[in-house]
């Protein structure tokens, strides 16, 4: 008899288990550590699937009216079609370092490439070589599914290196 006063409750929480594993994002990659000569930056320990870190401490200054990163970056802002949600969204902008073909592009990378004359910021969520070469496969945060071609080299234009919010 006293347990199905419990019944509600239990439910309810239940419901709420259910709901917040729902909401459980599962990245994927090669989550092994770089030991430190794998990482030319020498900054702490990189884990593919979180985007390379590109500048470091000595590239940045801070004072009271101004942060400066320096280096050879583009200034960009974002359209608010949502499919990197939360991590991009309007109002948002970046700095983007311009890619070369010998840039060393990592899974965890957030990118711009070029595609049927638009360009597409997402991220890198897995790299691979067929016969004509290297390739990368790209996803929107908010996305189920991976961009349904493959990126090569000479389609990517800039890889983000700092968000503001």
């Amino acid at each position: 008899m006293k347990i199905q006063k419990y019944i509600p409750i239990f439910t309810i929480i239940l419901m709420g288990c259910i709901i917040i594993g729902q909401n459980i994002v599962f990245m994927t990659g090669d989550y092994r550590f770089l030991r430190a000569s794998e990482n030319p930056y020498n900054t702490s320990i990189y884990y593919p699937g979180s985007p390379y870190p590109r500048v470091t401490k000595d590239m940045i200054t801070v004072d009271n009216s101004k942060a400066c990163i320096y280096g050879n970056y583009e200034w960009s802002s974002f359209t608010a079609t949502g499919s990197m949600f939360p991590t991009l969204d309007y109002g948002h902008f970046a700095f983007h370092k311009v890619v070369s073909n010998d840039t060393e592009i990592y899974i965890g990378d957030i990118i711009a490439y070029h595609s049927y004359n638009i360009t597409i910021i997402h991220r890198v969520i897995d790299k691979g070589y067929d016969n004509k070469g290297l390739y990368y496969i790209t996803q929107g945060d908010n996305l189920k599914q991976s961009d349904p071609y493959k990126i090569r080299q000479d389609m990517i234009e800039r890889v983000a290196v700092a968000i503001i919010y």
